[in-house]
């Protein structure tokens, strides 16, 4: 052909049209082999693993699950309730209870006065003097607190002027009265104790009879036991 040209390649010489189309065909035919050579499971295996991809997906702090705040117990609500609500204020009524506390303080006083008096006939008198200024219902507390109380003296001192409180305490006619006599007739109290307790219940023929009558069947203490049938003889 005319118009081509002659390239002289080493001992060589090709058309140039020639070598052009040879170098294309060896380009392309390497190229499809490239393509062969990497299969998708090639790829597959050579791409970044999961830890490596999205490191931020295992190492992101997990958020706490949102808790509906927790409703106070019904007591406690109750007595929230109570505190913030209004309270009325009242004066306290004088009951039972702070006259008896009153009355032991007053004993616990009158101990003091007692204590002072040189003899048994002294600490008698002053004991009818406090007595005539006070109520019944409140000599009847200041009588019981010093019956069960520490009185001043000897022992024998002591008991005989419990046994003038005992007496003084017959003198009023109140069912709290009879109760205290017949708390006297236990079997651990000393025998002059029971033995006056007996005589005092003899004037109250509806105060204590089961029990006197028991202690009349039977007890310990013979004396006592004679006493207690004498009470019962002459109830009146």
């Amino acid at each position: 052909m005319g118009s081509s040209k002659i390239v002289t390649v080493g001992k060589w010489i090709l058309p140039a049209t020639v070598l052009s189309l040879a170098v294309a065909a060896i380009v392309f035919l390497g190229a499809v082999e490239l393509a062969d050579e990497f299969e998708p499971s090639e790829v597959a295996s050579v791409a970044p693993s999961e830890a490596e991809t999205a490191p931020s997906e295992r190492s992101a702090p997990v958020s706490a699950p949102k808790v509906a705040p927790l409703s106070p117990p019904p007591t406690m609500a109750r007595q929230t309730a109570a505190i913030t609500q209004p309270v009325s204020w009242r004066r306290p009524q004088p009951g039972a209870a702070r006259q008896e506390t009153a009355a032991a303080g007053q004993a616990a006083t009158l101990v003091v006065l007692l204590a002072r008096a040189k003899d048994l006939g002294a600490r008698l008198r002053l004991l009818d003097s406090r007595l005539g200024k006070l109520p019944a219902n409140r000599a009847i507390l200041e009588l019981e607190g010093l019956l069960d109380g520490v009185l001043p003296g000897k022992f024998a001192q002591a008991e005989q002027l419990r046994l003038g409180v005992l007496a003084r305490l017959g003198r009023y006619d109140d069912p709290r009265v009879e109760e205290i006599l017949i708390r006297r007739l236990e079997t651990d109290l000393p025998r002059p104790q029971r033995l006056l307790a007996l005589e005092l219940l003899a004037a109250r023929p509806q105060a204590g009879r089961g029990m006197i009558a028991s202690i009349a069947n039977n007890d310990h203490d013979s004396v006592v036991q004679k006493k207690a049938a004498w009470a019962l003889r002459h109830a009146r």
